[in-house]
C-alpha cells in the first residue's frame, strides 16, 4: 500500500510538530533580541547615555506587541494547513475504505507503470469485486454494506506488501498494482486476503452472518516487452475480472496470453 502521504502528496509541515505556546515565545524572544540590538546601536551611534526606562520599554513593548501578534498568526496557520491537509485527505483517500480514491490511485499506478516501462519490470494491476454486494445492502442495509468495505480495506492493506498500491475505484471496486513483483507472490497475497474474508464476522441485529467472496482479474505484464499502455492494461484486468463474475464468481482469473483468460484460484 506504499507510505500514503508519500504516494499522495502528504508532507509533514514543521510548524504541526511544534508546540504553540512554544512558538510563540521563540517568536516573542527574538523581537526582543532584535529590538535590543537596535536600541543598543542608536544608542552607540549617537553616543546617547542608556536609560532604565528606554530599556525596559524597549525590552516591555516588543514583548507584549510580538507575544499577541505571533500567537495569532501561528494560530492562523496551523489552521489553514490543518484544512488543507483535511482537503488533501478527502480528495485522496476513501472514506469508507480507508484506501486511496479512485483519482489518486489511479495517477500514481500510471507512474508506476511508468517506472516499470523504463526499469523494465513486471507490473500487475489487480480488479476486485465483491460478490453480491448488492444483496448485502438490500438485506442488512448501507451501514453493514459500509463495514464490510471498512473490513475489506483493512483485509486488503494487511495481505499486501509494503509497496503495493491500494484503491477503491468505487461502489464494491477496489484495486492493487505492484511494480517488480512475481506472479507467484501476488497470489500468495491474494490467498492471504481471501482468507481474511473468510473470517470476517459480523454480528448482525436480525443474527444473520455475512459470506465475504471476491472475484478478481488480474493483468500482469512486462510493459517495456509487450508494449502494452497504462489504459490497455486497465482494460485487461476489466476483462478478466469480468470473466470471473460470469463463470462462478469467487475466484482468481488471470488475463492470459492471446487474451485467454485463466482460472488461477478458485
Amino acid at each position: 500500500m506504499g507510505n500514503k502521504k508519500e504516494l499522495m502528496g502528504y508532507s509533514d509541515k514543521w510548524i504541526h510538530g511544534l508546540n504553540r505556546r512554544d512558538l510563540v515565545l521563540v517568536t516573542t524572544f527574538v523581537s526582543i533580541l532584535f529590538s535590543l540590538a537596535i536600541f543598543l546601536a542608536v544608542s552607540f551611534l549617537l553616543g546617547t547615555p542608556l536609560h532604565s526606562q528606554a530599556l525596559i520599554m524597549t525590552i516591555f513593548i516588543p514583548a507584549i506587541v510580538a507575544s499577541s501578534l505571533s500567537f495569532y498568526l501561528v494560530t492562523m496557520i496551523q489552521q489553514i494547513q490543518t484544512l488543507e491537509d483535511n482537503i488533501l485527505k478527502m480528495a485522496t483517500l476513501d472514506e469508507v475504505t480507508g484506501l486511496m480514491s479512485r483519482p489518486a490511485f489511479l495517477c500514481e499506478v500510471r507512474k508506476l507503470h511508468e517506472k516499470a516501462l523504463k526499469q523494465k519490470n513486471s507490473l500487475a494491476v489487480i480488479y476486485i469485486d465483491v460478490d453480491d454486494f448488492k444483496n448485502i445492502n438490500d438485506l442488512h442495509g448501507h451501514a453493514a454494506g459500509d463495514d464490510a468495505l471498512s473490513y475489506i480495506g483493512s483485509a486488503m492493506e494487511s495481505a499486501c506488501t509494503s509497496q503495493a498500491l491500494v484503491g477503491r475505484l468505487g461502489g464494491d471496486e477496489v484495486a492493487i498494482s505492484l511494480c517488480d513483483v512475481s506472479l507467484e507472490k501476488i497470489l500468495e497475497i491474494l490467498k492471504t486476503f481471501r482468507f481474511n474474508l473468510s473470517v470476517y464476522d459480523k454480528n448482525l441485529p436480525d443474527k444473520h452472518k455475512i459470506k465475504l467472496t471476491t472475484s478478481i482479474g488480474i493483468s500482469y505484464a512486462y510493459p517495456s516487452k509487450t508494449g502494452l499502455s497504462f489504459n490497455a492494461m486497465l482494460a485487461q484486468a476489466d476483462k478478466a475480472l469480468y470473466y470471473a463474475k460470469h463463470h462462478g464468481k469467487d475466484c482468481v482469473v488471470l488475463h492470459g496470453k492471446h487474451g485467454k483468460p485463466e482460472i488461477l484460484l478458485t
